[in-house]
């Protein structure tokens, strides 16, 4: 029987956000921990590569491991096995321009990786002596060259493709191995050693010579250890020591040093450096206890990230050993005793607002006409202005403060000012001559005060300007600003309407009422109420409303607890879920963008969804959100078109700045089974040549009637929400769509 099965890999939507965001708003980076779950053969990393075919290859004290963004593949010494690696401290890995890589392990030498096979060639000029090759590199001619120590002696080799054998040259610098190696010019090579500074070889007279040390002048390098030389794409290069950077430039010929010293102290936080890689105008640091540093080259600045143990989303830990940018922008970072994280600006699309709350729970967003920016808490306020951060709480001492610290809504009245619903609280309007508020709570003493002081909702009349306050003891409106007089507005039919959500003005002047039994329109004219059943029957079914918005084109869409709920006619309502593509029922606020899409805030992420097309997008924790359980209420848009939505933080975008991921990932079968038991490459049975990788065909006999293919799509970007199909042709009729199944039996 022949087997010719064939893959489709649906590619799920992916955008990054390339917006200028003001100085107090901060785009924060975060650095995602894999998992030392995901089998990570050891935490300390020691050098990490992605190979052309896509896949991670990451080097450690014990072990080497391939990583296909769901689960690491893990390579070790096998006793009595030579087409396993010699040792298992893994030192470099090298890609060449052929697609081969190359890997060195302590005092073991070089192996030469065979794709097909899945094993290691153990390089016998190397591997049967005390041998640390700490670099391997390509030069402009694609010449393979490795350098380090060989019995103790410094020595730089190179693979001649004629001979087939490898060329080595030793130098007389005794105990004092070659860290790193660049090629200057085509005949010229810079040597960085681990004690005595750099060297200039040429290759063609095999002339030696010191080419710089470190010492008191500032023009020197600023340390003899070299750990890496790099060259970027203007000529200069790059000099990572253990203490401290230099940069030479060959245009000017000289050397500026970067280190704890720079520019008074805004330099490095520590001068040990571990690993150095280029990134576009930066240059990224890894150092020994100092965490993570980033210099943009124009500007010579430098951004620091440290471990916080109170931030999952800080670098693993201060001791940084090993970085690789791969071909899709992201910053591989490898640790000491933490493991491997990364920092991947595809995942990082919302910004975040760069604000200290004593509580992170944020109920209320608005941003007011002189461009304040209000967030209530469940602890008070913050106030951003141009001068700073302000904050108002409660005091019991002072009768002109918040009068209770929960804040569930915040809205701004015609007249520009400001007030606030609170819990427990009734609502506070803000004095802008002297920053303190007024109280309008219930007074049992008084018949037209407010009755029930727990405020979820503000907003006007448009007729009148009127106050409209929702309470969970019915509506209320303040007649009477001055004296504080309130008219209730029962709503008799049950006591869920009398439990108000939200309240809503539309285009017409209409007041819609959301409340925990469902939605109502309330006449302002005959003071009554008509009621909205969520059914096509006259059956009544309340539901729990927390969210009214009314479209660019006048449609009415209703955020509840069941679903999103479309308006059409008096009683009629259709109905999204989950089963049309929500990712839960409870949908806490709704924004329309400038394209006329609909922004879900929900309580299991943040939803795109199209009217038109009638399809949603989901984003998540994955995407840069702070949450996905976002709060009632919790959500602005602002006139510059930007959306705010709250729940742990506050996340805020343009919707106009998202952009597709365009990175489409490799598929690869990584596995065949045959009766559940793994088949390996040249094993008695015959079945397989080669690696399932990198197989063409397989045949398989009638006896083996069960078996099943494994396959993965290479891809490090929330790959759990990648979705696959597969078909077997002659088999199946159609594809199979199995969500994030990464398996196919037959």
């Amino acid at each position: 029987m022949h087997i010719n099965i064939s893959f489709l890999f649906i590619l799920c939507y992916s955008v990054s956000c390339t917006e200028s965001i003001s100085q107090t708003i901060e785009k924060k980076i975060k650095f995602r921990h894999i998992e030392l779950k995901s089998k990570l053969s050891n935490s300390n990393v020691t050098a990490i590569l992605q190979d052309s075919k896509g896949f991670l290859w990451v080097g450690t004290d014990d072990g080497l491991n391939r990583f296909d963004g769901y689960d690491f593949k893990t390579y070790r010494n096998i006793e009595a096995d030579s087409t396993s690696l010699l040792r298992n401290k893994v030192l470099t890995i090298f890609e060449d321009n052929q697609g081969v890589l190359w890997i060195s392990t302590l005092n073991s030498g070089l192996h030469k990786y065979n794709r097909k096979n899945d094993s290691f060639r153990r390089i016998k000029e190397f591997s049967g002596q005390d041998c640390q090759i700490r670099r391997v590199f390509e030069d402009d001619q694609s010449n393979l060259w490795i350098a380090g120590a060989i019995n103790s002696k410094a020595f730089v080799a190179r693979f001649d493709k004629s001979s087939n054998q490898w060329k080595k040259t030793l130098f007389p610098i005794t105990n004092d191995p070659i860290q790193s190696i660049i090629q200057y010019s085509d005949t010229e090579f810079w040597l960085g050693t681990r004690f005595n500074g750099l060297y200039k070889w040429n290759y063609k007279t095999n002339q030696l010579l010191p080419l710089l040390l470190a010492n008191k002048d500032p023009k020197s390098i600023p340390g003899n250890y070299i750990e890496k030389m790099l060259k970027d794409t203007e000529g200069n290069v790059w000099i990572a020591t253990r203490n401290g950077l230099g940069k030479y430039s060959s245009k000017i010929n000289s050397y500026v040093n970067y280190n704890t010293k720079w520019r008074n102290k805004s330099g490095l936080f520590v001068n040990e450096i571990m690993d150095i890689c280029l990134d576009g105008h930066y240059i990224w640091i890894a150092t020994e206890n100092g965490g993570l540093s980033k210099l943009e080259i124009t500007t010579e600045t430098f951004t620091h990230y440290s471990y916080d143990k109170n931030d999952p989303n800080s670098i693993p830990n201060n001791s940084i050993w090993s970085l690789n940018r791969d071909r899709q922008g992201r910053i591989w970072i490898g640790s000491y005793a933490k493991g491997l994280a990364v920092y991947d600006p595809i995942e990082t699309k919302f910004s975040e607002i760069n604000l200290s709350l004593s509580n992170n729970l944020v109920n209320a967003i608005l941003k007011d006409t002189k461009g304040r920016l209000w967030i209530g808490t469940e602890d008070g306020i913050a106030l951003q202005e141009n001068t700073g951060i302000r904050y108002f709480k409660h005091d019991p001492r002072d009768s002109k403060s918040l009068s209770s610290n929960p804040v569930n809504c915040i809205y701004e009245d015609r007249k520009n000012q400001i007030w606030t619903g609170n819990w427990n609280g009734g609502i506070n309007r803000y004095n802008e001559t002297s920053r303190n508020f007024e109280r309008y709570l219930p007074d049992p003493n008084r018949n037209n005060s407010l009755i029930n002081p727990n405020v979820f909702s503000i907003s006007e009349i448009p007729q009148t300007g009127e106050l409209l306050v929702g309470t969970l003891g019915g509506l209320f409106i303040l007649r009477d600003q001055k004296k504080g007089i309130f008219e209730s507005v029962v709503d008799k039919r049950k006591e869920g309407d009398q439990l108000i959500q939200t309240t809503y003005v539309d285009s017409h002047g209409a007041i819609w009422i959301g409340t925990y039994n469902g939605l109502s329109q309330y006449s302002i004219k005959s003071n009554q109420y008509k009621h909205y059943f969520f059914t096509n029957d006259s059956t009544e079914v309340g539901d729990r409303v927390n969210c009214i918005l009314e479209d660019h084109k006048g449609r009415l869409w209703i955020g509840t607890f069941s679903g999103l709920r479309q308006l059409i006619s008096n009683n009629t309502f259709i109905t999204y879920t989950i089963h049309d593509g929500l990712p839960v029922n409870i949908v806490q606020g709704i924004l329309e963008d400038a394209k006329g899409n609909l922004w879900l805030s929900t309580t299991n992420g943040l939803v795109d969804f199209d009217p038109e097309l009638k399809t949603f997008k989901t984003y998540d924790e994955s995407d840069g959100l702070l949450t996905n359980d976002f709060r009632r209420k919790a959500y602005f848009k602002s006139p510059d078109q930007k959306l705010y939505v709250g729940g742990k933080g506050i996340n805020v975008f343009n919707p106009d700045s998202l952009t597709v991921n365009i990175n489409k990932p490799e598929l690869f079968i990584t596995d065949l089974k045959i009766f559940n038991q793994p088949i390996l490459p040249g094993a008695k049975d015959n079945i397989l040549k080669h690696s399932i990788t990198e197989t063409k065909e397989i045949f398989l006999q009638h006896s083996n009637s069960f078996f099943s293919v494994h396959y993965v799509a290479v891809s490090f970007t929330a790959s759990y929400k990648n979705q696959y199909a597969y078909k077997m042709e002659g088999f199946d009729e159609d594809w199979n769509f199995v969500g994030d199944q990464r398996f196919a039996s037959f």
